[in-house]
């Protein structure tokens, strides 16, 4: 029972150390269940009891589980974690049920090693990984369709093969001022366009250290690292490349502005800064899937408005 109950603290610190996960309290209710029974059974001079209400315990979490995995499980891995769970409630049986003989203890204390190792390395196997889980999440929020098109700024962004637009209130990429949002889930990349109109015609420098300003507001460690040319479409724009940190992780990523009319078009790109090298290319599929047709006239400088 210290056994169990020191496994399952264990497997509570990994879960905590993952973000966005929720550990019910239940687990640490029974943790204490545990520790107090294996207390008893050595301690207690009422053994029969608290051998009884062990098994009891054993039969309602490890024997349920496990004919529940056996019976129902999707997969061969799933079935096999269901009988280990079964042969781990079979150990407690083998020692606990009457005067136990050395050989059944021997049989037992076996039986509880090899089991206990069996669903700790099936569980590690059959947890989906942080990247697996944000895969998940992102597609949850998923919206029909492979395009964006704004009918005012005249601009389009097609996205490529494995990208996907998630929808504005999404909690994975909480934007709710962006225009589009959207995700490469098998990379980890992600992307926003925000449109503003703006009558002042700012050049495109000014209009980027505005949005490297505000972002470093909102994320003090924020470094510029480069600015270059680029194209948006038919557009000429300029493209600022930064890194940055946020809750304890390295970021880096880009911001291209364009102007069309008095629209300015902002495309923001940004991954974990380790696997940039391999969003680099989604990040460029997805800009060369960027275009601007002609903006919508403005009414108040007395040319007609674009049909």
């Amino acid at each position: 029972m210290f056994i169990n109950a020191a496994l399952t603290i264990v497997s509570l610190i990994l879960l905590a150390l993952k973000p966005n996960t929720h550990v019910s309290s239940f687990w640490g209710f029974a943790v204490l269940v545990d520790v107090l029974m294996g207390y008893k059974l050595l301690t207690s001079d009422n053994t029969g009891l608290w051998k009884t209400l062990t098994l009891v315990r054993v039969c309602i979490v490890a024997v349920l589980l496990g004919l529940i995995f056996l019976l129902l499980g999707p997969d061969i891995l799933m079935k096999l974690l269901g009988l280990m769970n079964l042969a781990f409630a079979a150990s407690f049986f083998l020692v606990l049920i009457g005067q136990a003989s050395r050989a059944r203890v021997t049989a037992g204390v076996i039986t509880f090693g090899i089991s206990t190792c069996a669903v700790v390395f099936l569980l590690a196997v059959l947890s989906p990984s942080s990247e697996a889980m944000a895969k998940a999440e992102s597609l949850k929020y998923r919206v029909p369709g492979r395009s964006f098109f704004d009918p005012l700024s005249g601009s389009r962004v097609h996205l490529p093969e494995g990208w996907i637009l998630l929808s504005a209130n999404n909690p994975v990429v909480p934007r709710p001022y962006a225009n589009m949002i959207a995700v490469h889930p098998n990379t980890n990349s992600y992307a926003t366009v925000v449109i503003q109109q703006d009558h002042r015609d700012p050049s495109l420098d000014t209009a980027l250290s505005t949005m490297v300003a505000d972002q470093r507001q909102r994320t003090s460690s924020l470094v510029e690292v480069e600015r270059a040319g680029a194209s948006f479409g038919r557009l000429d724009g300029r493209k600022v490349t930064m890194t940055w940190k946020e809750n304890g992780k390295d970021f880096k990523g880009s911001i291209t502005v364009a102007l069309n009319g008095s629209y300015m078009i902002f495309l923001h790109e940004w991954c974990p800064a380790d696997t940039y090298a391999k969003s680099e290319g989604e990040f460029q599929a997805l800009e060369r899937g960027t275009s601007a047709g002609e903006p919508t006239r403005d009414p108040w400088d007395g040319t007609p408005v674009k049909k």
